[in-house]
């Protein structure tokens, strides 16, 4: 057993680690008083939460998300055992890194002050939701981002079912205190874990496999697509370029369900704030909380979608053979990918908050400052970039998505320690340019934006050029991984430094033909 078990725990050290570096980021940045109560502070400690609820999500899934991806559920389930021991060594291995990576999170909240009793509460009793019914929904839809999208999904839609249920129905107005709310939590947490445990024992031990997984994983029913758009997206016998992009699309379908998902919880929550209005304050916060979610999972996933999918299906070399360029066949994933990216992320929440209007102002239509518009378009490119960049040097959509956390941490740092190094240690490389920036008062406003704007398109050109380059092999090797990681990292670290050299040669020469001010003079 200890051999099958070491096998099942494996893949999991990667996304436990990635989670784990979170609490250790936080530990380190409370423990420092420069970013103890700062907003770099701030952003790591709800970081360290978010990884926490992800890395349970993704750590739940995986034991059954690795069989679906390599294609290897027909031989497991051909193996001399029965079907429950196997099953049982799975949900042993999601409990033991999942139990494992909560008390990591609970010892570095606890030496930061941060751990109370009813946070842990809450917090173990997701934990233990997930780990029952996560792998449930990952088998029945062959998909590990829609199989963490329904579980996250559901519990949310059966409790505000209950709500509406209970209240309006029945016409009970339940306001318990924080002490009953917890038990209430508790005790609907473990009927549906136990529920979703038993489930998932039994759709494990009676699952017949009739085709291979991967091909109708995460697949829309028929008979809810319309016969117009289902030919749409059917190939043709002619146009090589437009059938890829047919082919993109149809990649795509865990997106749309996600999206599906999204679009329901926003409507049931509107429908909550319309039929409760004393929670108005508290539903903008859910609008806007669903908003981010949305947004960072489009982002990252729709790029390892595109990519990732090819691989694990194992076409992503016959592709190659086909009479297309493969430099054109990457624009149409780079183009389908960016398109997708900007019907889901950014349509679909503006249409859903003008639909919310009347109520409330929420999600993208709350961004009133082109300075914050600005930001979240540099954010989310880069974002995207890096996901892109980052799919096309693994071989799935989980080390993808985990790649592009890790990249994304490393280049932040990257420009963090390029800035100070810049803002500490330059003498003002770019005096003459300083000089000409003081002088010229229109570039002043502008310089600040169009600086960043020009270190953000180079980082992107260096990603995606080695995004092509790697597109045209099959394989990559470490070595190579290593190298790319490096240059950008080298090209993030330089853009910054001359960024914040920048910005300190301008203010120093702004200093310096300043006319100098008069000192007061004291009286006799």
């Amino acid at each position: 057993m200890i051999p099958r078990l070491a096998k099942e725990l494996r893949p999991l050290l990667l996304p436990w680690s990635v989670a784990a570096l979170a609490a250790g980021a936080n530990l380190a940045a409370q423990a420092n008083p420069v970013f103890a109560h700062g907003e770099f502070g701030s952003f790591l400690t709800g970081l360290a939460g978010v990884a926490f609820v992800v890395g349970v999500l993704v750590l739940a899934a995986m034991p059954t998300a690795v069989e679906l991806h390599e294609r290897t559920l027909v031989m497991l389930f051909s193996q001399p055992m029965r079907r429950t021991q196997l099953w049982k060594e799975k949900m042993m291995a999601a409990t033991i890194a999942i139990i494992s990576l909560g008390i990591v999170h609970g010892l570095a909240s606890a030496a930061t002050g941060q751990l109370t009793p009813p946070l842990v509460i809450l917090y173990a009793t997701f934990a233990v939701t997930a780990i029952c019914s996560v792998g449930y929904h990952t088998l029945a839809t062959g998909s590990i981002l829609v199989g963490i999208a329904c579980a996250a999904g559901l519990p949310w839609a059966i409790a505000l079912s209950v709500h509406l249920f209970v209240y309006y129905a029945l016409g009970f107005q339940v306001d318990p205190s924080e002490r009953a709310t917890l038990a209430l939590v508790g005790g609907a947490s473990a009927v549906y874990s136990a529920f979703f445990l038993w489930l998932s024992r039994r759709q494990f031990a009676r699952c017949e496999l009739r085709d291979t997984v991967a091909t109708h994983a995460a697949q829309i029913p028929a008979a809810l697509i319309p016969k117009t758009l289902s030919e749409l997206v059917r190939s043709r016998p002619t146009g090589a370029t437009a059938n890829l992009i047919r082919k993109e699309v149809c990649l795509q379908k865990p997106i749309f369900l996600v999206s599906a998902v999204f679009a329901v919880c926003w409507l049931l929550t509107l429908m909550l704030m319309i039929l409760h209005p004393a929670w108005h304050e508290n539903l903008v916060s859910v609008f806007a909380g669903l908003t981010g979610t949305q947004i960072v999972l489009m982002v990252i996933m729709i790029p390892c979608v595109s990519l990732g999918d090819d691989k694990s299906l194992g076409t992503a070399a016959w592709h190659l053979t086909l009479p297309v360029s493969a430099r054109r066949q990457w624009f149409i994933k780079l183009f389908v990918a960016a398109a997708t990216v900007f019907a889901m992320a950014v349509v679909l929440p503006m249409f859903l908050a003008a639909l919310t209007l009347f109520k409330a102002e929420v999600g993208l239509l709350a961004i009133q400052q082109p300075e914050e518009a600005l930001g979240f378009f540099i954010v989310s490119t880069i974002v995207f970039v890096i996901s892109f960049w980052s799919a096309s040097l693994v071989n799935n959509i989980v080390r993808a998505a985990l790649a592009t956390i890790v990249s994304l941490i490393g280049i932040g740092t990257c420009a963090l320690l390029g800035g100070w190094v810049g803002l500490e240690y330059s003498p003002g490389l770019q005096t003459n340019l300083g000089v000409r920036i003081v002088a010229d008062e229109s570039l002043n406003p502008t310089i600040v934006p169009y600086s960043m704007a020009l270190v953000v398109l180079v980082v992107t050109i260096v990603a995606l050029l080695q995004s092509l380059a790697q597109f045209r092999r099959t394989r990559s090797s470490n070595v190579i991984m290593l190298k790319y990681s490096l240059i950008l990292a080298a090209v993030t670290f330089v853009g910054a430094f001359w960024y914040a050299d920048l910005i300190k040669s301008s203010q120093d020469q702004r200093l310096l033909l300043s006319p100098p001010q008069p000192h007061p003079q004291r009286k006799p």
